[in-house]
């Protein structure tokens, strides 16, 4: 905590038992540098896309919320912010793999923000593997 009696010199403030006087200019310049560390500590932080495209039959979705999309969409997330896609394949398909800043074939996948990302899912018809067995013979 900054020391109050530094603060008076410096603005030529004056103590009295229920308020502080000093130079309206002064006073004011003040106000001022503090309110504009407040904005710039609100709205100082850069923020980067992310880019979202589908291939097949599914949605995408993402914690924290701002992607939720059919085959292309992107949201901006503040600099540094952990994004976790979830996949959701329609019925019929599965999620085939990731692309772009993802890999693989999980159903989710995370990417950190610390610059412009593009992230591709890709579904396709899912398969069934089916056995027969003829008269108990494998």
């Amino acid at each position: 905590m900054p020391d109050p009696g530094r603060w008076r010199g410096i603005f030529g403030l004056t103590h009295d038992k229920h308020m502080a006087v000093g130079n309206p200019g002064q006073v004011a310049l003040l106000l001022l540098i503090l309110l504009n560390s407040a904005v710039s500590l609100c709205y100082g932080a850069s923020s980067h896309t992310l880019s979202v495209f589908k291939a097949g039959s599914g949605t995408i979705s993402s914690v924290p919320a701002g992607i939720h999309c059919g085959p292309a969409c992107s949201a901006s997330f503040v600099d540094d912010t952990r994004v976790t896609l979830a996949a959701m394949p329609a019925s019929g398909y599965s999620l085939t793999g990731w692309g772009g800043d993802c890999s693989g074939t999980a159903s989710r996948c995370t990417v950190i923000l610390s610059a412009a990302r593009t992230v591709t899912a890709t579904f396709g018809n899912a398969t069934l593997l089916l056995q027969l067995r003829v008269n108990g013979q494998p």
